[in-house]
């Protein structure tokens, strides 16, 4: 049972307690068990002590949100962009280059800062929390930042919205080399990319070619982009859609830890100028502040490496991260797997309560039915695997064989079955000891 939580979790099918329980309790109908508890569904003392009993191998966990399109990443396209990137990489003698394998990436910088703990009154003397003055969360500016696998970060490229201000100088205080554009709302588009390159153009490695890491975003791809990039000796890759959470270097190791210090700098100019916020007039000043904080090449270079862009390493790239896309396994892709499908040997995962017998029974996983039964129960839903994989007919420990061939212990499982899942169901038979069970 604690295997088979520890396996779904990654798949972004993970249960909290009370559905986790909800799954025990239907597991108890199903094989009509007596127990002693309420309505056959366990308390929260027994899933409290199955927790500790299982700490080697489960935890609670706080999930993080992830979008369906980018759960879909398939490791097998991940083998496919490494390679194609790898030979890419190979064609221009850039293998051994970092500082001209470059990451360019957009983000919004929110004008208002996030609450955090602080020292105040207690409850007792004022019930309600402390305030916290934000400054306008809503109100966002955009700023593209560009890096290379050496640690080097070009000046910014910031994004206004229109009109451009004609009563002061917005890029006082900024970084040397800093760029505003200026756009209807904002945003990047296809034009202001296109001055982008050209102030990458200017900044970046004189030894050409470069590569140009980038999204998969619209604006960053248009004729004039392609042909200004080309006769410039710029090589614009484009990063496997959808994979850009874990798979670009600004995302995963500058734009956390610098928005970190950002909201720090924000709160700190709310404290020292009541009523008032940031804004284009000090924006650039303000990011330049807290992008000097953050900065550390190493850092930087870091982020390419965790990746797997330099040195261009797949294996950076851990399976856990691509395994919610084996939750989206279509029927027809199951279906085909049926006909390769793989001898195994079932078996289930019991945890010996010294307190109850009831408790054995609870966490005793079951047989299936048929192959059948696998196959369609993989197929509906992740959450019913461990109650509809195999419905036991178990009496007294022992596995009862009278209604059908003991060879039926070995079954055809899908393949796509996870190895871990089927481990953790495995038959107690007379010969395995209690402690063995535990």
């Amino acid at each position: 049972m604690s295997k088979w939580l520890s396996e779904m979790a990654p798949r972004g099918m993970g249960l909290g307690p009370s559905d986790f329980l909800d799954i025990v309790q239907d597991i108890i109908k199903k094989e009509k068990r007596k127990t002693v508890f309420k309505n056959d569904r366990p308390s929260y003392t027994w899933y409290y002590n199955f927790m500790a009993r299982n700490s080697h191998i489960v935890e609670k966990r706080k999930e993080s949100s992830l979008e369906n399109s980018r759960a879909k990443v398939t490791s097998k396209q991940l083998d496919e962009w490494f390679d194609n990137y790898k030979k890419f990489v190979s064609q221009l003698h850039l293998l051994n280059q970092p500082q001209r394998i470059y990451n360019a990436d957009e983000s919004g910088f929110s004008m208002g800062s996030k609450p955090s703990s602080v020292i105040g009154p207690t409850k007792k003397n004022c019930p309600s929390n402390p305030p916290h003055l934000c400054g306008q969360t809503k109100k966002r500016l955009t700023g593209m930042f560009c890096a290379n696998a050496e640690g080097d970060v070009i000046p910014p490229f910031l994004v206004y919205p229109q009109p451009k201000p004609t009563a002061y100088d917005p890029l006082i205080g900024s970084r040397n080399g800093t760029v505003i554009e200026y756009t209807e709302k904002g945003w990047m588009n296809s034009k202001t990319f296109l001055e982008f390159l050209k102030h990458f153009n200017k900044y970046a490695c004189s030894e050409r070619p470069v590569i140009l890491l980038v999204d998969s975003v619209s604006s960053h791809m248009s004729i004039e982009v392609f042909t200004f990039a080309k006769s410039n000796g710029i090589e614009l890759y484009r990063l496997q859609p959808n994979a850009t959470h874990f798979l670009q270097p600004l995302d995963n190791g500058v734009f956390g830890p610098l928005k970190k210090i950002w909201y720090q700098t924000v709160r700190k100019f709310t404290k020292e100028h009541p009523g008032q916020s940031i804004g284009k007039e000090t924006f650039a000043a303000k990011l330049n502040e807290a992008f000097m904080q953050f900065y550390k090449p190493l850092t930087v270079a870091n982020s390419f490496k965790t990746t797997g862009i330099f040195p261009v390493d797949r294996s950076r790239i851990s399976e856990n991260i691509v395994k919610p896309s084996i939750t989206f396994q279509d029927n027809s892709s199951m279906a085909a797997g049926n006909s390769m499908s793989t001898k195994v040997e079932p078996s289930c995962t019991l945890a010996e309560d010294n307190q109850s017998c009831a408790t054995v029974c609870a966490e005793r996983s079951i047989e299936k039915q048929s192959q059948q039964d696998v196959t369609e129960s993989c197929v509906a839903s992740g959450l019913g695997l461990l109650a509809e994989i195999a419905l036991a007919d178990i009496n007294n420990n022992e596995v009862d064989c009278s209604s059908r061939s003991c060879t039926s212990k070995v079954i055809d499982v899908d393949e796509t079955v996870s190895p871990v899942i089927l481990q953790a169901l495995v038959y107690p038979t007379s010969s395995t000891n209690t402690n063995s069970r535990k």
